[in-house]
């Protein structure tokens, strides 16, 4: 309708009520037509009773894999802190590992934990403490000719205080010069602590990292 109708009368809403493109019309109360401004981009319409409308902007809600952490493999060590505690599983990725020796690979800690709490195993079913060792080995074994190995890690309900943690390894790499072969595993990973998982130590077995990528991620 044009300015100046009289809404009471024809059941009409103003125009004047809208102030900018992409504004919606909502109501405060039965009977009673309220405008919401537009919110900001990439931002979702999500219903919030705490509203005067009932609606608000707001981001889009977190799901599926959220980036948590990235770099470079440099040095004798790399240490990832603060590590969000949000999310339901972590997954360490780490791709591209060149060591500055042959047959090398990556072991990890959490929380600055040394001590002999980590185990590695490809198949277990009963384990004595006493084989638990310092650290958990997170990619295949890697020689100097080509970085062309990938290895995923994933550790569910690693920010849970009531539960040990565990973990399972996928890797792929080339442990020696020769092409044609293909160092491939499955590992079964154990950390005895019940602590949650708020930072962690990537180093390789021996020696520096030449390169490499790391990425850790957070997952609903």
């Amino acid at each position: 309708m044009t300015i100046g109708r009289i809404p009471s009368i024809e059941g009409g809403i103003q125009p004047t009520i809208f102030d900018a493109k992409a504004d919606i019309l909502t109501a405060t109360a039965a009977d009673t037509p309220a405008r919401l401004a537009v919110g900001a981009n990439d931002t979702v319409l999500t219903a919030d009773s705490s509203t005067s409308t009932g609606l608000k902007w707001a981001a889009p809600a977190a799901g599926g894999m959220t980036l948590l952490a990235s770099g470079t493999l440099s040095g004798s060590s790399v240490s990832i802190t603060s590590i969000s505690g949000s999310y339901n599983n972590l997954e360490i990725y780490i791709k591209d590992f060149l060591p500055d020796s042959a047959n090398r690979s990556i072991r990890c800690q959490f929380n600055s934990d040394t001590t002999s709490a980590y185990l590695t195993e490809k198949e277990i079913s009963e384990t004595d403490l006493s084989s638990f060792v310092a650290s958990w080995k997170i990619t295949t074994a890697q020689s100097t000719n080509s970085s062309n190995n990938l290895s995923q890690t994933v550790i569910p309900f690693y920010s849970s205080t009531t539960t040990r943690k565990m973990g399972r390894t996928l890797g792929i790499g080339e442990p020696n010069a020769d092409v044609t072969q293909a160092n491939t595993a499955i590992w079964n990973n154990f950390y005895t602590s019940t602590s949650a998982i708020t930072s962690i130590q990537l180093f390789p077995n021996v020696g520096n990292f030449t390169s490499g990528n790391y990425f850790i991620y957070g997952v609903k």
